[in-house]
């Protein structure tokens, strides 16, 4: 059918080319000893770049099985169109045969996910267990008049939530997995340090405002990264909608901060090899010891600004800060005196991409002489993305991956602005 539509698109002189994505995915979640959700799917989508007297446009469709219908939209919306944006179709080819999947047994994972509440036996505070889980396997096809791609991508996302209660105060905190195998084991030894440390949750107290050295573990370090991914795209640097605008080859980092993106590493879960526009992916260097030396696009602006096509149409994968050689307990052996940062909220409203202010509501540690003494709560990260870069003590070597687009590892920091009583 896709060829069927490609040569009817010639004989009404467009270029097309379809982007189809075939969609197999599982869903459940449970609350407590109740399966509140759990379905399989299929779905196919089709991506249609079409290229007529120098204009682009796309369609979007489910179903490709009315050709002279799609040709028929094509021309009304050509019609209508006033984008001159360039674009072109892509000359690639490239066919990913290697990969095999197995996918688990989902009425195990559901049983799995339910048996989490017999913990409250073990746990009486426990107010509630929520968990979830996410399979996908996705077969990706791009398809043009002279070339064909093919890949795909499989993965397993685990989510626990869990909120406690002891003395009509009610504590909560989550963990979330991501990875190529589902091991039941590997989940409920994170579910049980993550309730262990709910647990002490209820002490938690607040500190005097002050600068301190902290750790912010992995998961908070992705949590701020990911708001300025988009950072390094070239649309927002020449929009000016940037923090890193009229920064290209400056440093602007530590010399510890290296940041690259490695779609093509097969030691994460998700590689891709093309991106959603047929071009070629590759593993690329956007901070150099510091230095900001590249910036990511689409086909549009890498035409528009004669740069290298990067292939990012769909954003980046495998984002991330290189990781370094301590590990976490080490991070804290060698901070001795101050705050571990494990969680933090408000990324929307707390962020400012243009100029990289922070201020975001967290919760943590205190560390004393090397030791973790009490948990922190109602206390602000005051700081901003290019200090929190400049003032990194030591990069861990936790580096952890927590979705397709983005893994991170653990930062030890000097003289942040820590926020608490008066």
């Amino acid at each position: 059918m896709i060829d069927k539509l490609i040569n009817l698109a010639k004989e009404n002189n467009i270029d097309l080319e379809v982007c189809s994505k075939k969609e197999y995915s599982a869903q459940i979640s449970v609350l407590n000893s109740t399966l509140e959700n759990f379905y399989i799917s299929n779905t196919t989508k089709h991506n249609i770049k079409a290229i007529k007297d120098d204009k682009c446009i796309f369609y979007v469709s489910e179903d490709l099985s009315n050709p002279d219908y799609i040709i028929s939209e094509l021309n009304k919306t050509f019609i209508l169109s006033d984008n001159d944006n360039k674009n072109i179709l892509s000359i690639n080819s490239y066919e990913n045969i290697n990969k095999e999947f197995s996918k688990p047994d989902f009425k195990k994972v559901k049983e799995d996910l339910l048996s989490l509440y017999d913990l409250k036996k073990e746990y009486s505070f426990i107010k509630n267990i929520e968990a979830s889980y996410s399979y996908n396997y996705m077969d990706i096809s791009i398809k043009n008049k002279n070339n064909y791609m093919t890949d795909n991508t499989h993965s397993n996302y685990i989510y626990v939530s869990i909120s406690g209660e002891k003395n009509n105060i009610v504590k909560s905190d989550y963990i979330s997995i991501y990875t190529n195998n589902y091991d039941f084991n590997s989940i409920k030894e994170e579910v049980i340090k993550l309730i262990n440390y709910i647990k002490i949750k209820f002490d938690e107290t607040s500190i005097n405002t002050n600068k301190y050295t902290v750790l912010l573990n992995n998961n908070v370090v992705k949590d701020i990264l990911s708001t300025f991914i988009p950072s390094f795209s070239t649309r927002n640097i020449d929009m000016k909608l940037s923090f890193l605008t009229d920064k290209l080859n400056q440093k602007v980092f530590s010399d510890k901060i290296s940041i690259i993106e490695e779609p093509v590493n097969t030691k994460f879960v998700s590689t891709r090899h093309f991106d959603d526009e047929g071009t070629l992916t590759y593993n690329k260097e956007y901070v150099s010891n510091g230095i900001f030396v590249k910036t990511y696009n689409n086909l549009e602006y890498a035409l528009k600004n004669k740069e290298e096509k990067t292939g990012n149409s769909y954003g980046v994968r495998n984002f991330h800060i290189k990781e370094g050689n301590k590990s976490y307990n080490e991070l804290i052996s060698i901070m001795q005196n101050g705050i571990i940062i494990n969680r933090i909220e408000g990324m929307h409203s707390g962020i400012n991409t243009r100029n990289g202010d922070i201020s975001l509501q967290a919760t943590g540690l205190l560390v004393e002489n090397g030791i973790i003494i009490k948990p922190l709560n109602m206390i602000i990260l005051q700081s901003n993305i290019i200090e929190i870069l400049n003032n990194v003590l030591e990069v861990g070597s936790d580096l952890k991956e927590f979705n397709s687009r983005i893994s991170s590892p653990s930062l030890l920091l000097n003289d942040i602005i820590i926020c608490g009583s008066l």
